[in-house]
């Protein structure tokens, strides 16, 4: 039995249809599972576009089948279409900014243990040494400690927070791309072994 997968976007899942031995699915089996859809199409990567699916004469989809992609479906209603696409657009740009955000907190993060290492050898020169510091006088001192003490807490919260989000994005991504590749192109075929030769 051989299945197809279609991304029910409605849904949110891949469901799998499953393809008769001539290679078709019934319209009846299609529009039960897939109310509102009136066709299927693919990204032909060769074509650099998208292939739609024909019907026969009585609604049927019939087709040589790639059971390693995903189809999409096609709704009778535009805006259904329209959502989706832009759902997709809002996916990518919040996957952008996500990915900005991070490498922002990470670089902000970067220069606070320099800030901390000035304000110390500024304590230390006026602790231990009593020499004159870069600080106007010991009230700046302080307070450039307690700022940095609180650039440094909201940092820690951000690293909580947002690392999660973060490295679940990376692992979504990951899984995505592993999903994706054609096992049959990685078939290892073994050599064949050296045959032993008597001298």
């Amino acid at each position: 039995m051989n299945y197809i997968k279609i991304n029910d976007k409605l849904k949110k899942h891949i469901a799998h249809l499953v393809v008769q031995n001539d290679n078709i699915i019934p319209a009846s089996y299609f529009n039960s599972a897939f109310p509102g859809a009136i066709g299927l199409m693919f990204t032909d990567e060769s074509l650099n576009g998208v292939v739609i699916i024909p019907k026969d004469n009585i609604g049927n989809f019939q087709w040589t089948w790639n059971y390693e992609i995903v189809y999409e479906l096609i709704y009778a209603d535009p805006a259904l279409n329209l959502t989706s696409s832009t759902e997709s657009k809002k996916k990518t740009l919040f996957n952008w900014l996500g990915s900005a955000g991070s490498l922002l907190i990470l670089w902000f993060g970067s220069m606070i243990p320099s800030l901390w290492c000035n304000i110390y050898e500024e304590l230390v020169k006026v602790l231990f040494y009593d020499l004159p510091t870069n600080s106007s006088n010991t009230l700046d001192l302080k307070l450039r400690i307690v700022i940095l003490s609180i650039i440094s807490c909201i940092y820690m919260v951000l690293m909580i927070i947002f690392t999660p989000l973060f490295l679940k994005m990376l692992f979504n991504k990951l899984k995505a791309w592993i999903q994706e590749i054609n096992i049959e192109k990685l078939t290892y075929n073994a050599l064949a072994p050296v045959p032993f030769v008597n001298r």
